[in-house]
Parts: C-alpha cells; sequence; structure tokens
C-alpha cells in the first residue's frame, strides 16, 4: 500500500459499515446535545459547600496517606542513620551534640517510628517484605532515641534540668508512638486497613491447562522453550534487566507508571460505527479509532481491538504505548472508545456501563466483517477494558469472532472487588472523580431524569468507585439488575463461577478462544481476589482456553522495567500481549499445515483488501 496515500483508504469497499456521527444530520440534535453538555445539578449553597467537602476530603486524606507510604522507607532509613550519627557524636562527647535538643531527638524518633509502622502494618509492603522490615525500623529508632537520651542526661546545669525534663518527655512520647503504632498493626479488633492484609497464598506464575494441545503448543512457542503450568516468570526473578529493583511496591509500580511514562503521541483516524443494545430505541454511534503501521495496513498481520481504561481513550498513555509497539510490527490497532467518554456523544438513554457487552461485539463484527474469515483478530483490554474483554469472551463462547483475547489488570469477577477496602480509601477516590469528570459529566440530566435529583446529589458527594457503582450504574439500570452485587456478577466473566463445583462453572466455561489473562499480585486498585479462584482452578475450566500470567509483582498496568523505566514505557506488558498473540498465530499454522483442526484457515488474506 502506498503510504503516501490515506491509509483508510483500504476500508473503502467497506463503507457501509460506518457511519456518520451522532447528531451529524439534525441541529435540532445539536442543540439537544449542547443543552445536556451544560447542564449541571442545581444545589443550594449549603449542599454544594457539604458535596465539595465530601468530594475533597476523600481526595486530600487519599493523597496524604498515598505520600507517607511512598516516602516511608527513606524516611525510615534516614532517621536510624541520623540517631547512629547523634550517638557516635555523644559517645564522643561532641560540643555540638552535648547542646542538642531534646525535641529534636523526639522528632526524629516519632517520624521513623511511624515510617516503620506503615511499613509494619501497610498491606503493599508486608506483602513485599513481610512485618519484619517495619518492625525492626521501630524498635531501632526506639532503641536509639532513648539509648541518645540516656547518654544526654550528662549535660551541665543548670540547663541540664531543663534538659533532664524534655528527656523525660521525650522518652514517654517515643514508648507512647511506638506502643499505639505496634497495636495498629497487630490488634485484631481495629479497622480492617490496619490489621487484614488478605494476602495472596501464592506467589505467581504461568499457569495454563497442559492437556489442552493448542494451548500447550502455543505457550511453549511464546516462552521460546516447553514449559510446566506454574512456572515462574521472568518479571518476578532478580534481574534489573527485567524489574525496576528500586520501585519498592505495587503503590509505586502503579503510580511511577503513570507519571514517568509519556509515550509519543499517536494519529489516529476515527470512524464510527452502529451499536444496538436492548436499551438503544434507535443504533448507538460508536468510536472507532484506527492506527495504522508507517507503510500502511498489512493484512499478513493480526488487527488488535483495544479496550481502554476505566474514565480513558486512546489517549491513554498505556494504550498509546501498545498502539506503538502493535504499529511498529505493521499491525493495524482499533480502539474502542466507550460511550460518552472522549467527548463523544450518546444520544439515546443507554450510557457507559461495565456489564454492556453488546459495543464490543459491534466493534469485533465490523473488523471482522472487513478482514474477513480468514483474518486474525485479537483484542487487548486494560483494567476495565480487560475486565469486559474477557466478560465479552466468556459471554460470546462458540460464537466469539476474536482468535485471541489479552486481558491486562482486570478481574474476572469483580464482587470480590467490594472487600477490598485499601483500595477503596487510597485509590479509588482519584478513580472516582474520573469517574465524575469524564464518564459521567455529560450525562447528569439523562441521569437525575431517570434516578432524581437526591440519588445525584449522593452521586456527586460518592467518595469511590464502588460507590459510584451502587448509586449511579446501578441505580441508573436497576430495571435491570436486582442490587449492585448482581450488576458487578454481569460484569465479570467469573460472575456466576463457584468454586470447587465442577458443574457450576458458569460462563468461564464457554470462553472458546485462547484467553491471556496478566495480573500482579501486587495490584493495589484490584484485589487478587478478583480473578475469581486459585489460577490452577482458573485454567481448568471448560476445554482449558484460559491462560494466567500471574507476577508477584508489577502493580496495577505497570510493571516498570529496566535501570530507566521511563525509556521503556509499558514495555514488558505489551509486548508480553504481542508475543502472546503473535505465537498463536504462529502456531495455528503450523497446526493448520499439519492437518490439525483449528477456529479458522490460517490463509494469506490479501484478496480481502
Amino acid at each position: 500500500m502506498n503510504s503516501n496515500l490515506p491509509p483508510l483508504s483500504f476500508l473503502s469497499s467497506h463503507a457501509r459499515l460506518f457511519i456518520s456521527p451522532p447528531g451529524y444530520y439534525s441541529t435540532s440534535h445539536d442543540d439537544l446535545f449542547l443543552d445536556e453538555e451544560r447542564y449541571i445539578p442545581s444545589q443550594t449553597s449549603f449542599s454544594l459547600t457539604i458535596t465539595v467537602l465530601c468530594r475533597l476530603l476523600p481526595i486530600f486524606y487519599s493523597s496524604i496517606h498515598l505520600f507517607l507510604r511512598l516516602i516511608c522507607v527513606p524516611v525510615g532509613a534516614l532517621c536510624i542513620l541520623s540517631l547512629l550519627f547523634n550517638n557516635f557524636e555523644v559517645l564522643f562527647h561532641s560540643e555540638k551534640n552535648v547542646k542538642q535538643n531534646a525535641r529534636d531527638t523526639t522528632r526524629i524518633a516519632v517520624a521513623g517510628i511511624i515510617s516503620g509502622a506503615i511499613l509494619f502494618a501497610d498491606t503493599m509492603y508486608v506483602y513485599e517484605w513481610t512485618e519484619a522490615p517495619g518492625l525492626f525500623i521501630m524498635i531501632s529508632v526506639t532503641f536509639l532515641s532513648t539509648l541518645l537520651s540516656g547518654k544526654d542526661q550528662g549535660v551541665s546545669q543548670p540547663r541540664g534540668c531543663l534538659a533532664r525534663s524534655h528527656l523525660v518527655h521525650s522518652k514517654v512520647i517515643i514508648w507512647m508512638v511506638f506502643t499505639i503504632s505496634m497495636g495498629f498493626g497487630i490488634h485484631p479488633h481495629l479497622p480492617t486497613r490496619f490489621y487484614d492484609h488478605d494476602l495472596p497464598g501464592y506467589s505467581g506464575g504461568l499457569y495454563f491447562r497442559g492437556e489442552n494441545e493448542r494451548v500447550a503448543s502455543l505457550v511453549s512457542r511464546w516462552m521460546g522453550k516447553n514449559v510446566t503450568s506454574g512456572i515462574q516468570l521472568d518479571y518476578d526473578k532478580h534481574s534489573s534487566r527485567v524489574r525496576t529493583p528500586y520501585v519498592l511496591n505495587g503503590d509505586l509500580r502503579t503510580i511511577l507508571s503513570y507519571l514517568w511514562n509519556d509515550p509519543a503521541d499517536v494519529k489516529y483516524e476515527r470512524r464510527w460505527i452502529a451499536s444496538t443494545s436492548q436499551d438503544d430505541p434507535t443504533p448507538e454511534s460508536i468510536a472507532l479509532d484506527f492506527a495504522f503501521p508507517p507503510s500502511g495496513h498489512n493484512p499478513s498481520q493480526p488487527v488488535y481491538l483495544v479496550l481502554h481504561g476505566l474514565s480513558g481513550g486512546s489517549n491513554e498513555g498505556f494504550v498509546r504505548d501498545f498502539v506503538l509497539h502493535a504499529t511498529s510490527r505493521n499491525s493495524t490497532t482499533a480502539v474502542l472508545v466507550a460511550r460518552g467518554l472522549m467527548d463523544t456523544k450518546v444520544e439515546g438513554p443507554a450510557l457507559f456501563h461495565g456489564a454492556r457487552v453488546d459495543d464490543i461485539d459491534a466493534a469485533v463484527q465490523v473488523l471482522r466483517t472487513m478482514v474477513g474469515p480468514n483474518g486474525v483478530i485479537a483484542g487487548v483490554g486494560f483494567s476495565m477494558g480487560g475486565i469486559m474483554l474477557s466478560n465479552y469472551v466468556a459471554r460470546s463462547g462458540e460464537g466469539c469472532a476474536l482468535n485471541f483475547a489479552v486481558n491486562i489488570s482486570g478481574g474476572l469477577d469483580m464482587r470480590q472487588q467490594v472487600k477490598f477496602v485499601r483500595s477503596k480509601w487510597l485509590w479509588q477516590t482519584f478513580m472516582a472523580e474520573g469517574l465524575r469528570d469524564f464518564v459521567l459529566k455529560r450525562a447528569w440530566l439523562k441521569i437525575e431524569n431517570r434516578v432524581g435529583k437526591e440519588a445525584v446529589s449522593t452521586l456527586l458527594r460518592a467518595s469511590n468507585v464502588m460507590d459510584i457503582i451502587e448509586h449511579g450504574f446501578y441505580r441508573y439500570n436497576s430495571h435491570k439488575y436486582e442490587n449492585s452485587n448482581q450488576f458487578l456478577a454481569e460484569m465479570s466473566a467469573m460472575g456466576d463461577y463457584k468454586s470447587g463445583k465442577p458443574s457450576a462453572q458458569g460462563r468461564i466455561a464457554r470462553v472458546n478462544i485462547p484467553l491471556l489473562v496478566i495480573f500482579a499480585l501486587d495490584d493495589p486498585v484490584s484485589s487478587h481476589r478478583t480473578l475469581g479462584a486459585h489460577p490452577e482452578e482458573v485454567v481448568e475450566t471448560g476445554e482449558g482456553n484460559v491462560i494466567m500470567a500471574i507476577t508477584k509483582r508489577g502493580g496495577h498496568v505497570g510493571w516498570p522495567t529496566g535501570i530507566r523505566p521511563w525509556t521503556d514505557g509499558w514495555k514488558y506488558m505489551n509486548e508480553m500481549a504481542l508475543n502472546f498473540v503473535e505465537s498463536g498465530v504462529q502456531e495455528d499454522l503450523r497446526f493448520h499445515l499439519k492437518g490439525k483442526h483449528v477456529m479458522w484457515e490460517f490463509l494469506p488474506i490479501s484478496s480481502f483488501f
């Protein structure tokens, strides 16, 4: 294909698949949309003040807690070094140390004990290192500061009396802080977030059913060697060439990946497709953002349907990073923009929610028509996109028009997310703001007309994603779901799964294509329990088409690599997904040439373009 021509010229023969943007033909429609977009729920001054406080205070609280968790390791280490240095000076009767203010020692000790208490009690650090480092810091700081106070009692009169008074108070304060910190870490009757770590009972690995010959051969080609289920993945091995060694826990692996990764911009070409569901009185216009290799579409390579995160779009950093990796391998990508996101308009009453898979199916069917029956289409979903993609694959069963699917950091049973208290009070406050700003802000009028002003007021004040699901997505769709738990079950591939009952595997057993789930056990946003069950149990469902790549470390859509991770971006997870799909294509071609049955005949498809 001539790279000087518009890349979308390859779609000209299938132009009937595409429709105009919503409101394209009607000025009155545009006026209506403008009214809806500009609508802001009315509140009294007092109510508005309460709403602002309900939104700002949780963010402030979460920001402080997250900041403390990010700095507690260096602060704890610096406190120990400082107290050691001060004790060393006192040992040699340094004049400077004789004048040491007891209050300074107290401040250093309190900061060190609090840092140690965070390490001792926080789930992410306990999972990473157990409670030992935190306990060591607390005991060391307490001992050194008490020792220093004892040595300083040799100061001369008359200032000695005042110094001794300060030192007595310092000891009392230090031991009080130590005792309280220990209590928060070990007392079973204190709040869950301080005690119940709910750690996974396994350390991760690559899990698959070896009896499924197609899956086993795909995994062997993907790994470059014959492997057995349960082997450790390279990200968890001690090598700076893979995992960034100085990023210490799941919180850091998540937040730093967002802060320092900034992939190049991608030039997209948007096309609109029609999607219908039982809630749509007329077909809804859904945006597909296409990106092509530098030389144009290559029909011999897989086409990727990409599903973004909860409140993102085709401009999300990790989505752009994946698209750049895919197009550099001569693959075409199409990012499905969820209803109402990226300032797209929703004409009808059916707003975005995670339990609807009709839009995914519409996009898959369009791509299948474009590439024909012999083309390869792979779905790749990130976070919420991964949740929805897995649900779509499970519900579609044998009718799934995808050839492969990859779920990155998305759960399989979101009912379990309700129990993840740490995520609710630390991470979901920020995500809730994103939902309001990017998903709901253009739909307040529709929401108010259906659920009422009081429910909208509650939704405006919701402090986490679970509350927004309860008061927003579920309430708006309560005609379809009995409660929010059923809503979460319906959006999950394993929402009807019953562990330990082979006859009650539910829709996950219907997965009929290779479905790879990439997940980190230190994910601070999604609980490891959202995987539905132990990976060894999940891969045995149905025909064994689910493959699980579970790392001990990685964070949420993170996995920083190398000494300078900002140069790699999201390389680890995105190349893992691309290599998996390409290995599957090669292995299915080998199976076809050997006369084995596969899902489709892999043949040259240049005639379809």
